[in-house]
C-alpha cells in the first residue's frame, strides 16, 4: 500500500508564495491596460477628427473647381421686358453671389442656367452650422417642366464657417478705374476677376485646408438673349 506524502511546510510556504507572485503580476498587467485605455480612446477619436478633416479638405477642392468651371463659363443676358431691354450680369456680394451660365452636364439640358452661390443653415440644426451650397435653375421654362426640385440646394462643402467673396473691374453703372469690391451690381454686365475665399473649421485641431483662395478670370463674352 502506497502512502501519500504530505507537502511539507516549506514546499507548501513555495507553493503559497508562486500564487503571491502570478496575482501581483497579474494585476500590474491589468493596471497597466486600465492605464493605456484612454490613449488608445484618444488616439480613435483623434484618427477620425483628422480623417473628416481630410475629407472636408477633399470636398473644398472639389467644390473650388467646380466653382471655377461655373463661373469662368458666366454670361451677361439681354431679357426684355417692360421696363425695356436690360443686360443681367453677375449679382455679387460678400457672402453669395448669383450669375448666369450653361446648364450643368447633370441637368441633361441645353441652354442656360441661373446659379446662386451662399452659405445655407441645416434644417433643425444650430445656426453655426452652415453648409456651402449651390442652386441651380433652367433660365427656359419648357427646360423647368419635368425636372423636380428646381429650388433645391445642393451641398457642395459641410460646415464652413465662413465665405467671402470679392470682384475685381469696372462696373457699367460707375465710374473711376477697375479695382476690388465686395459688391457687384446685377445691371453692371460682368467682372474681370471673382475671388473666393472659403473658410472651413477643423474638427481636429488641424485647419488642412487652410482657408482655401481661388481667383477665377472671367473672358469678355456677347450678351446672349433669354
Amino acid at each position: 500500500m502506497t502512502r501519500l506524502r504530505r507537502p511539507s511546510t516549506i514546499e507548501r510556504r513555495r507553493q503559497r508564495g508562486v500564487g503571491l507572485l502570478e496575482m501581483l503580476a497579474a494585476l500590474v498587467l491589468l493596471a497597466l491596460m486600465l492605464a493605456l485605455i484612454p490613449g488608445a480612446l484618444e488616439l480613435v477619436g483623434r484618427f477620425q477628427r483628422t480623417r473628416a478633416d481630410f475629407e472636408r479638405a477633399e470636398a473644398t477642392s472639389a467644390a473650388l473647381r467646380s466653382l471655377d468651371r461655373w463661373i469662368s463659363s458666366a454670361v451677361p443676358v439681354n431679357r426684355t421686358s417692360s421696363g425695356g431691354e436690360r443686360v443681367l450680369g453677375m449679382e455679387g456680394r460678400g457672402d453669395a453671389i448669383s450669375f448666369i451660365a450653361a446648364a450643368p452636364q447633370s441637368m441633361n439640358i441645353a441652354g442656360l442656367a441661373s446659379y446662386r452661390l451662399a452659405l445655407v443653415s441645416e434644417p433643425q440644426g444650430r445656426a453655426s452650422n452652415r453648409n456651402l451650397a449651390v442652386i441651380v435653375v433652367p433660365l427656359t421654362p419648357d427646360a423647368r417642366q419635368g425636372l423636380t426640385g428646381d429650388d433645391k440646394p445642393t451641398i457642395l462643402v459641410e460646415n464652413v464657417s465662413g465665405l467671402s467673396l470679392r470682384y475685381f473691374g469696372v462696373p457699367h453703372s460707375g465710374p473711376g478705374p477697375a479695382s476690388w469690391r465686395s459688391t457687384w451690381p446685377g445691371l453692371a454686365g460682368l467682372p474681370a476677376l471673382v475671388e473666393i475665399t472659403i473658410e472651413t473649421a477643423s474638427a481636429g485641431g488641424w485647419d488642412f485646408s487652410g482657408s482655401p483662395k481661388l481667383t477665377i478670370t472671367i473672358p469678355v463674352r456677347q450678351a446672349q438673349r433669354s
